[in-house]
């Protein structure tokens, strides 16, 4: 029976395939930032709702609109933003490894590539405190959005007009950045997942691939196909590696899938001569 380092080391001279981000991943992070959003703007819509039976006047719901802000801001969030992102980032990494250990040793030897694959905590551990960040600000930055606009209204009418829709427009603007951040996370902790691995595999060069369809940003576009350094983000190749030259102005001086929203890949090239597969054999 062929070994793994055996079936590894066939793959000489092609490449080694990035795998696909989840889609199950982004769903569940969108779908848990759209519930954070819809929960603080119902609980707001319903406390103000309340107080307006009171007949309140303008300086009265001013004051109160602004010290429930004032209260939601001071609500403990950290615990959840961390549940969450560790949540993500740990579910994330895990259909990662199955993927690449999948793409390496095929269905009969992917579980015994998996248990070898060097370990990437440094760069979970990374990903876990970026995204807190993250979810943190979506709920922040809709609190502020909201308090600008109904303090915009007081300060040029002296009343606090249109609360409803101001809620509505306001967490609407953050349901799409929360998507946004969901399908950007998602493809970037897979990206960079999978070049840590590459490079713990002994991989130190990849061809930049691009989704090859109409929203790739022109100055990706000209990266297709190139040959790329792990290790020096300001160069390319045009012959696989033999000759090396600075990227222009117009290049990208990262990585695949790094810039906001990209959807670019690193296919591995393992046509070198030394190797760093910790197979013990």
């Amino acid at each position: 029976m062929e070994t793994l380092s055996q079936k590894f080391k066939r793959k000489r001279n092609n490449e080694l395939k990035a795998s696909e981000p989840s889609k199950s991943v982004e769903v569940k992070y969108r779908d848990e930032l759209l519930k954070l959003i819809n929960t603080l703007k119902s609980s707001m819509q319903e406390r103000i709702r309340a107080f307006m039976e009171q007949k309140p006047t303008s300086d009265e719901l001013m004051l109160f609109v602004t010290s429930l802000i004032e209260e939601e801001r001071k609500k403990e969030m950290m615990k959840y933003a961390f549940l969450l992102s560790s949540g993500v980032v740990f579910m994330a990494n895990k259909i990662n490894k199955e993927r690449l250990s999948k793409i390496i040793g095929g269905d009969s030897d992917k579980n015994n590539v998996e248990s070898l694959l060097p370990d990437v905590k440094e760069k979970l551990d990374e990903y876990i405190s970026k995204n807190v960040s993250l979810i943190t600000s979506v709920r922040s930055e809709l609190l502020e959005n909201i308090e600008k606009e109904v303090r915009k209204s007081y300060l040029e009418t002296g009343r606090v007009e249109n609360l409803a829709t101001i809620l509505q427009e306001k967490a609407d603007i953050s349901r799409k950045r929360a998507r946004v951040i969901a399908r950007d996370q998602t493809n970037k902790i897979n990206s960079e997942l999978d070049q840590e691995r590459m490079q713990n595999l002994g991989i130190k060069l990849y061809t930049w691939q691009t989704s090859r369809d109409e929203r790739v940003r022109s100055t990706h576009k000209i990266m297709q196909g190139l040959t790329c350094r792990f290790d020096d983000d300001s160069v390319y190749s045009k012959d696989g590696g033999k000759t090396w030259l600075k990227r222009t102005a117009k290049m990208p001086k990262v990585k695949p899938g790094i810039e906001i929203q990209c959807r670019c890949f690193a296919n591995g090239v393992i046509n070198e001569n030394k190797w760093k597969w910790l197979l013990g054999n």
